[in-house]
């Protein structure tokens, strides 16, 4: 094979690389999960952003501890 084909190839055969429903999260809250034993959530809506926002806001409002940053 030639490099342009071998190119050609590779690119054609990554259009059919796709996501999950869930945009890919099911394995960041799995390693999540497992490694910090917290939940990730992906914030995809303006509503979502602001309530995150608010979380964050109350969360630096307490004392940091080291279990508490992570």
């Amino acid at each position: 094979m030639t490099l342009m084909s071998v190119l050609a190839m590779a690119l054609g055969l990554s259009g059919c690389v796709s996501l999950s429903p869930d945009g890919g999260m099911a394995p960041v809250r799995n390693i999540a999960f497992a490694e910090l034993n917290a939940d990730a959530v992906k914030i995809s809506t303006q509503g979502e952003s602001a309530a995150a926002a608010e979380r964050v806001a109350a969360l630096l409002k307490r004392p940091l501890t080291a279990g508490a940053a992570v």
